[in-house]
């Protein structure tokens, strides 16, 4: 669902673990943790805190997404 970048944990180059929290976003008053699914290195990071953000975003790459 759309909603508003809350807070960004993670960097560009962070070597992430599975379960550890990537972002947060907030919609209808809810705050909704995004983890990651498995250990990945963040490539890029397309959403910036205070953005709101549509169904669908990619909000982060990983290394080894095309």
């Amino acid at each position: 669902m759309p909603g508003t970048v809350v807070k960004r944990y993670c960097d560009v180059g962070d070597e992430v673990k599975e379960g550890q929290p990537l972002i947060s976003i907030e919609s209808m008053k809810m705050e909704f943790l995004i983890r990651a699914t498995h250990d990945v290195t963040i490539k890029e990071i397309r959403a910036k805190e205070s953005e709101f953000v549509q169904i669908g975003a990619k909000l982060i790459i990983f290394e080894g997404d095309e």
